[in-house]
């Protein structure tokens, strides 16, 4: 499942967020709008503001951090706090999920790593959304008996990716009822055909992508947001370890999308655009 996101320029990068931040601020809940046609063949198009579900993770600790993969189920398309009717489960006639690999580095709380109110910094949290048109998919939850077993989808073979993230920042950790958590912000590449794919109004290469039925997916806004946003979190009894291992299990989840970075993220999103300034302007005035 691991995938890197295609390199785009620091110039380009920067200036794209420079016109998303000069829109104006966040909109308290962006919407979107998605087109079941793309899948099904039957336009059929849904507005939102966040898809949500349930996720399992196999998490493998070292004693610097953790690094892992997982899924997330969507089940349901959510607005103003509601499920959208006609999609999900009431829908049947495809599945939606999510991807992905994470590693994180602990930087302290609890009584160490692994303990309640330990939090670490994510340092990779890509992910991918896949269509699944014969909604035949089988999801396997992460344990951590024996030797452990990661969490896995299979009847995969005909899924198409829609679309794919990349860490922009991030934290995980472990609440004091023993729950875990992720929150983290990422870079947005909608698939537009093969080998293709545009964060935002920007083209960038893709390998991953093998057509463009992501854009035909998401219809609106276009040019599609920038970011998105994911949570991951479970109780206390979604959780167990053995050894280095740590399984999550019962979690739910959720994705959502903007323009601008979540206002939290903006100090540190804006420290890394002028890390990339500063370094293209380094490599410019070397030539």
């Amino acid at each position: 499942m691991k995938f890197s996101m295609p390199k785009v320029s620091a110039a380009a990068m920067a200036a794209g967020v420079v016109l998303a931040l000069s829109a104006g601020s966040a909109s308290a809940v962006p919407t979107f709008t998605i087109d079941s046609g793309a899948i099904t063949g039957t336009t059929q198009l849904k507005t939102g503001d966040k898809f949500s579900g349930t996720s399992s993770e196999l998490l493998h600790t070292s004693a610097t951090g953790h690094t892992g993969s997982g899924w997330l189920q969507i089940s349901t398309l959510d607005f103003l706090g509601s499920a959208v009717k006609g999609f999900g489960s009431a829908l049947g006639s495809y599945g939606l999920y999510v991807t992905f690999d994470l590693a994180d580095t602990y930087v302290g709380g609890g009584t160490g790593i692994n303990t309640a109110g330990s939090v670490s910094t994510l340092t990779l949290l890509n992910f991918k959304v896949w269509a699944d048109p014969l909604n035949n998919n089988s999801f396997t939850q992460a344990s951590a008996a024996g030797t452990g077993t990661e969490a896995s989808i299979s009847g995969t073979s005909d899924d198409i990716l829609l679309g794919y993230g990349s860490l922009i920042n991030g934290v995980a950790g472990f609440n004091s009822l023993g729950g875990a958590y992720i929150n983290a912000v990422n870079t947005f590449a909608l698939c537009t055909g093969a080998g293709t794919a545009k964060i935002g109004a920007t083209t960038v290469p893709s390998a991953d992508c093998t057509s463009g039925t992501g854009k035909s997916f998401f219809v609106d806004p276009d040019p599609f947001y920038t970011f998105a946003f994911t949570e991951l979190n479970n109780t206390t009894q979604g959780l167990s370890s053995n050894g280095n291992l740590v399984a999550i299990t019962q979690a739910t989840g959720a994705i959502d999308f903007n323009s601008v970075p979540e206002p939290g993220s903006l100090a540190l999103f804006g420290v890394g655009l002028a890390g990339l300034a500063a370094s293209a302007s380094r490599r410019k005035s070397s030539k």
